[in-house]
Parts: C-alpha cells; sequence; structure tokens
C-alpha cells in the first residue's frame, strides 16, 4: 500500500501572517519617524517666517538684520536635506 502524500498549508499561512504583521510594525514605525520630521521641519518654516517678520521691528539695526539673514540661510539647508524627495522636486 502506498502511503497518501498530505500537506497542510497552516505553517505557510500562520508565516506569511506573522511576516505581514511584522512588516507593518516597521511601517508604523518609519511612518511615526516621518510625522515626526514633518513636525520639526514646520517648526523651523514658522521660526524662519518669525526672525524674518521681526527683523525690522525694533528700528533698523543692521546687526539684527544679518543675523537674521544669516539664521535663514543656515536653516534653508537643513530644510530642503529633512524634506522627502517628492516634495523637493514639486
Amino acid at each position: 500500500m502506498a502511503r497518501r502524500f498530505r500537506f497542510s498549508l497552516q505553517k505557510v499561512l500562520d508565516l506569511r501572517t506573522w511576516e505581514e504583521k511584522q512588516a507593518e510594525t516597521v511601517l508604523a514605525a518609519k511612518t511615526g519617524q516621518c510625522t515626526a520630521c514633518q513636525l520639526a521641519i514646520e517648526a523651523l518654516l514658522v521660526r524662519r517666517r518669525e526672525v524674518f517678520l521681526h527683523r525690522g521691528a525694533g528700528g533698523l539695526d543692521l546687526a539684527a538684520m544679518a543675523a537674521g539673514e544669516a539664521f535663514g540661510h543656515r536653516l534653508s539647508p537643513y530644510i530642503r536635506k529633512m524634506r522627502p524627495v517628492e516634495e523637493q522636486s514639486g
């Protein structure tokens, strides 16, 4: 008598389910990092805008204006580096 071959796909299904949950966990972590990065970019943009708007509030102070300009120039590359590639091209 020949033995009948029996194969269960349940172990394969369990492995795929586990791998899917692991991928979802990694995706959630990366999404959290992206959200934190986006909030940091927005905070830097607000800060740069505030410096720009308040640079002439106290009268004409060339040193303060130069410091504000330097601050804006220092932030620009940092913000560009933090932004996702899709936003930079658009």
